[in-house]
C-alpha cells in the first residue's frame, strides 16, 4: 500500500516564495522534500508533520508495546516540574543550620536561593526540568562542591547533600 499527500503553502516571505512540501510513505520508505525557502521558515511545522507521518507510517516506536498489531498510541513527553531538596553538611556531616543554598538555571542564568532549616534541609519547588542547574550551599565563606542537575535526569524528587567544607 502507497500513500502520497502533499500540501501548499504561501510563505511568509513574500508572494513570490510558494513552499512546497511532500511526503511518501511506502512498505518502509519515508521521503521528505521541502523547498528552500520553505525550510527556513517553516522548519517546526516540517519537523512536526514529520515525526508525525513516520509515526503513523509505523517508522518510529512511541515507546508503547501493549500490543504488536493495531495502531500505535501518541504519548507526549512531559518533562514539567521537579523538587530538588536535601540537606546541608558540614566535613563531620553534622547538619548546618542558616546555610545559603543557591540554584542556578544554567540556561537564562537566573539564581535562587533558600536559607536551610534548623536541621539543614533545604527545598527548591518548581524547578524546570528541561533545563540543567547548578547547586551549591555557602556557609561562613566556606562553600560546598558544586552539584549539577541535569535535565537528562528524569527523577521528578532530586534528593542531594551539600557538604560545606
Amino acid at each position: 500500500m502507497r500513500l502520497k499527500a502533499e500540501r501548499r503553502f504561501t510563505c511568509s516571505e513574500g508572494p513570490n516564495a510558494r513552499c512546497r512540501i511532500s511526503h511518501e510513505m511506502g512498505t518502509g520508505n519515508l521521503w521528505a522534500r521541502a523547498s528552500r525557502s520553505w525550510f527556513h521558515c517553516h522548519r517546526t511545522v516540517l519537523l512536526t508533520w514529520l515525526v508525525l507521518a513516520a509515526l503513523s507510517a509505523g517508522a518510529v516506536s512511541t515507546g508503547t508495546s501493549s500490543s504488536l498489531i493495531g495502531p500505535v498510541a501518541l504519548q507526549a513527553q512531559n518533562l514539567g516540574q521537579r523538587v530538588v531538596r536535601g540537606t546541608v553538611v558540614d566535613s563531620n556531616l553534622v547538619p548546618l543550620a542558616s546555610a545559603t543554598v543557591f540554584i542556578k538555571d544554567l540556561k537564562t542564568k537566573s539564581i535562587r536561593s533558600f536559607t536551610s532549616a534548623p536541621d539543614g534541609r533545604y527545598q527548591f519547588t518548581q524547578v524546570n526540568m528541561a533545563e540543567d542547574h547548578e547547586l551549591w550551599a555557602e556557609k561562613d565563606g566556606k562553600k560546598s562542591a558544586v552539584k549539577t542537575v541535569s535535565s537528562w535526569d528524569a527523577r521528578k524528587d532530586f534528593v542531594c547533600e551539600l557538604k560545606v567544607k
